[in-house]
């Protein structure tokens, strides 16, 4: 391409001429215009989060432990007039406590050990005041009835 002005020959992309400075038309390529700066959104400024332990699973209840409960409280409440009903929860609460480390709900077992054997000995002093009555109605009894024996 040449100069229309002055004739010389350009250079390719030349916007004027480089003898005579005219302009030669051609539109040069304007460099792209940076585009100004977007404003980041605002970060939360960061803070320690302490690691949380893993959750447990959870564990099943401790059915032996809830029976010898249920079993401390019907003998609390007249089912201990019979003696095996105490040794029942007993045993009962007693392998509660043993497989506590497989269960939840373990103070069932111990509030049932504990019940239960206040129970059971309630039950023995019962008999045993029972025993000393009887024997003291037998002894009576005799003594009253042996002068009819002979």
């Amino acid at each position: 391409m040449f100069c229309t002005h002055c004739g010389k020959e350009l250079s390719e992309g030349a916007s004027f001429c480089s003898a005579c400075g005219a302009p030669t038309g051609i539109r040069a390529e304007q460099p792209a215009q940076p585009q100004p700066a977007q404003p980041l959104a605002p970060q939360a400024t960061p803070y320690y989060v302490p690691p949380q332990p893993s959750p447990k699973p959870a564990l099943p209840a401790n059915s032996f432990g809830i029976a010898g409960f249920i079993i401390a409280m019907a003998s609390l409440f007249g089912a201990g007039i019979i003696p095996i009903v105490p040794i029942v929860g007993l045993v009962f609460s007693i392998i509660g406590m043993a497989k506590r480390k497989e269960y939840s709900l373990n103070g069932f077992a111990l509030a049932g050990i504990i019940i239960n054997a206040i129970s059971f000995f309630v039950w023995l002093l019962v008999l045993i005041a029972y025993g000393f009555a009887f024997a003291y109605y037998w002894e009576q009894t005799i003594v009253f009835a042996a002068p009819l024996l002979f």
